[in-house]
């Protein structure tokens, strides 16, 4: 698959898993990154759009490669992405901020604890949110990233 067909799979659900678009997105990682992290600021500049688009998907996606490429440009894209006030990153983003929130972060971070500690101290933001952030500091611990 090309760069704009992978895009196109990945953006939104068919109800399938799209393992070919992953694979071949796996496959192209250098080409594939800029464009997952604009999917993950179309989502932010977006929100209320993604959120009546309930098929959308292409910031999911995006959140758990660029996590699995470790990728630290898609860091504070993330980070502000999830400080969106309210619940909604939530509701667009399903069990993801209570289930891979936590290892998304501590994935693209590097060692930069700066925007997650803002994220653990930001009283407005959704309180599952702020758990995430807390649990990513114990999965970089755990990892030997940060020492405890």
């Amino acid at each position: 698959m090309n760069i704009p067909e992978i895009v196109e799979t990945l953006a939104f659900n068919e109800g399938y898993f799209p393992l070919e678009a992953v694979k071949s997105a796996i496959a192209n990682r250098d080409k594939i990154i800029p464009e997952l992290l604009k999917m993950i600021e179309y989502a932010t500049e977006e929100i209320e759009e993604v959120y009546e688009l309930e098929e959308f998907m292409g910031h999911i996606y995006a959140f758990f490669l660029l996590a699995q490429f470790r990728e630290k440009r898609a860091y504070p894209l993330i980070v502000n992405f999830f400080s969106i006030p309210g619940g909604l990153p939530a509701e667009v983003t399903g069990d993801v901020v209570t289930e891979d929130l936590n290892r998304i972060l501590a994935s693209v971070c590097g060692k930069d604890l700066s925007l997650i500690k803002k994220m653990i101290e930001d009283e407005n933001l959704y309180e599952f949110i702020r758990d995430a952030a807390i649990r990513a500091l114990v999965v970089l611990v755990t990892e030997g990233v940060i020492s405890r």
